[in-house]
């Protein structure tokens, strides 16, 4: 409009939506400083919805994700007298359709993310951690629950969450599995009132 090349066109574009402004390439008239208006007025509108959107999405799924947690940890805090089971692996997998199924009410505490969230999918309460760890069997309710299944394959970690879990609630239930026939000894000294051994 202005009779400018195409780059010179371009720069001014640019800079007046970029809001940088180094100044006009030529002298505008009056009619080309309202289009100039226009340009800046829409080329911001575009950025700044652009930009939203973006952000949005981002932030939508940050929010959903944090709402959802909030959730859970608001579900698990008004169960009671409920199951732990610590691993989501085969075994895991198995026995929380089993109590489903039932119409139980249980939490799975497991590591892996993937399967948290395979366990979120199923609509069971997941709590990501490490059962050994204190806080996370607290953040499943342990001194509320009835019962406590450790499902992990690694026979320690199995010895290690009992003698946590009974310490925690000494009138919890706990079944645990054993890998080798030797722990199961350990698995009852540590406190569990059941042993299985599925090999």
């Amino acid at each position: 409009l202005a009779g400018l090349s195409w780059t010179a066109s371009l720069l001014m574009v640019v800079i007046t939506i970029s809001t940088i402004g180094y100044g006009e390439v030529e002298p505008l008239t009056p009619g080309l400083r309202l289009y100039t208006i226009a340009v800046i007025v829409f080329g911001l509108s575009a950025s700044g919805y652009a930009l939203g959107g973006l952000f949005q999405l981002a932030l939508m799924g940050e929010i959903e994700n944090y709402l959802g947690q909030r959730r859970m940890i608001h579900d698990i805090e008004n169960l009671n007298q409920h199951t732990i089971i610590c691993g989501y692996g085969r075994s895991g997998h198995i026995l929380s359709d089993e109590l489903h199924r039932e119409r139980e009410r249980f939490v799975v505490i497991e590591r892996n993310e993937r399967a948290v969230a395979e366990a979120h999918q199923s609509g069971y309460l997941a709590v990501p951690g490490d059962a050994t760890e204190e806080t996370t069997l607290e953040t499943a309710g342990i001194q509320r629950a009835k019962c406590q299944v450790t499902a992990l394959p690694d026979d320690a970690a199995n010895v290690f969450i009992t003698l946590t879990a009974r310490n925690l609630n000494p009138q919890l239930r706990i079944i645990a599995r054993g890998e080798l026939p030797t722990t199961q000894k350990k698995l009852i000294q540590a406190g569990a009132d059941r042993v299985v051994l599925p090999a």
